[in-house]
């Protein structure tokens, strides 16, 4: 991501580790704040939930005081307060290719057409961006 943003004139990113808590969480948006940030892409949905906590902890609202995206568009990604925009993934598909290669390497199989666009991520909008 650094390498991304290097090269595109984007300023790096502000990595911040936390826990799955509540109380984690808002100390990370208290930092990212102070370092100028105005959106946070979390691993998956429920660091973002718990970066939704920590906000509401601290009197904050999404997108207003900062936006916030997860990963995984689990089923409660929707029912989030505000309903949380997340990215889809298509694991079934990728599964499927990663086996095909599998074969293929082992030479068993011939090397399957790729639809890259069938394992292409998906961004769902939704209100916290």
């Amino acid at each position: 991501m650094a390498e991304f943003c290097t090269e595109h004139d984007l300023p790096e990113p502000v990595v911040i580790s936390h826990d799955l808590s509540a109380e984690a969480a808002a100390t990370a948006v208290e930092q990212w704040r102070e370092a100028g940030v105005s959106a946070v892409a979390t691993y998956n949905d429920e660091y973002a939930f718990a970066i939704l906590a920590g906000m509401r902890a601290l009197g904050l609202s999404a997108p207003e005081d900062l936006a916030v995206i997860g990963v995984d568009d689990v089923q409660l990604s929707k029912f989030a307060a505000p309903p949380l925009t997340t990215v889809t993934l298509s694991p079934p598909d990728a599964v499927e290719i990663l086996g095909k290669l599998v074969l293929a390497n082992l030479g068993e199989e011939e090397y399957p057409e790729l639809a890259p666009q069938a394992t292409l991520p998906k961004l769902v909008v939704r209100e916290t961006t």
